[in-house]
């Protein structure tokens, strides 16, 4: 029911004096769904009404009223009474994904965040912009469906960073700014993996900044499985000789076009590296493939000496 779907929705009672600005676009949200709701509506107009306003002048007020601005537009598009009570079941369902995830102190969360800004600002030490922007297409490739853009980073703070300055000319600034954006962000990625990560989730974060450099070859590029069971390939072979035949039978169709399915979404799978891996393939990278100069000069030299002995 809609009415449950909404209850699930409000927060504890311990929870309403948070800063009122989205909670005040609850109500015009509710306001446009037909009449069903009134204890919400009474729910969210005490909310509005306990809330203190944000200073009008500070930074963190313009970003509110941004985001005022988002949860306005959003209220018109569920308002419809044609489909806005399914299309706010689907945005329950999409929030609870990415915010309702495995619980985590306020002081593990914090410990996380440093950590994984401790590894981004080593790596970025060692390797310079080259590690910069392999970081950052390992972060925005966790992206996110979204009808406006095209595969927009799912965290906030990795989509701020924009564009890498490898992409396009750039200026030395642009480098300095860039860098300074990726090591920004660390923290507001584990953040936001923190807040749709499962308890088992949670648990191997927490494992993995304890690992050593030995532990962390583990999470070298293919150096972990994504699947089990039959791989993609085989899958998308066998739907391809059976719905290529020019003349198809009924069960060579459905079983054609079923193995079609499968291996796509085993590819889908087989092909998105899971948070934890992304984080953990990071430290790998800062931690174990990167060297600092002088090691850097020593492997270039082993280099060289093999190249020499080879000729």
């Amino acid at each position: 029911m809609l009415d449950d779907d909404l209850a699930l929705a409000q927060p504890p009672p311990s929870e309403a004096r948070i800063p009122g600005a989205i909670y005040a676009e609850l109500l015009q949200l509710v306001e446009r769904i037909p009449a069903r709701v009134p204890e919400l509506i009474a729910f969210a107009r005490r909310l509005a009404a306990e809330s203190p306003a944000p200073a009008a002048e500070s930074a963190e007020s313009a970003e509110l009223v941004a985001e005022r601005s988002a949860w306005t537009a959003l209220g018109y598009e569920l308002g419809d009474p044609a489909v806005g009570p399914h299309r706010l079941r689907v945005a329950l369902r999409a929030v609870r994904a990415v915010t309702g995830g495995g619980g985590v102190s306020r002081k593990v969360e914090a410990a996380l965040a440093t950590w994984f800004a401790s590894i981004v600002r080593q790596a970025i030490r060692r390797g310079g912009l080259g590690a910069a922007t392999a970081i950052h297409a390992l972060l925005v490739g966790d992206w996110q469906r979204d009808p406006i853009e095209s595969r927009p980073a799912r965290c906030p703070a990795v989509a701020a960073i924009g564009r890498s300055p490898l992409e396009s000319r750039y200026r030395a600034a642009d480098t300095a700014a860039f860098l300074v954006k990726v090591r920004e962000a660390a923290a507001g990625y584990v953040r936001t993996v923190l807040a749709g990560a499962s308890d088992f989730e949670v648990a191997e974060l927490c494992e993995l900044a304890a690992e050593d450099d030995a532990g962390l070859e583990r999470f070298r590029p293919w150096g972990f499985d994504l699947i089990e069971g039959e791989p993609a390939a085989q899958s998308l072979d066998r739907a391809r000789c059976l719905l290529t035949q020019r003349h198809l039978s009924n069960a060579d169709a459905c079983s054609g076009f079923e193995s079609w399915a499968h291996g796509f979404a085993t590819a889908t799978a087989e092909y998105s590296i899971p948070p934890v891996n992304r984080l953990g393939a990071i430290a790998w990278l800062a931690r174990v493939a990167l060297r600092d100069e002088e090691d850097a000069a020593w492997v270039a030299r082993v280099a060289l000496r093999d190249e020499e002995d080879a000729a």
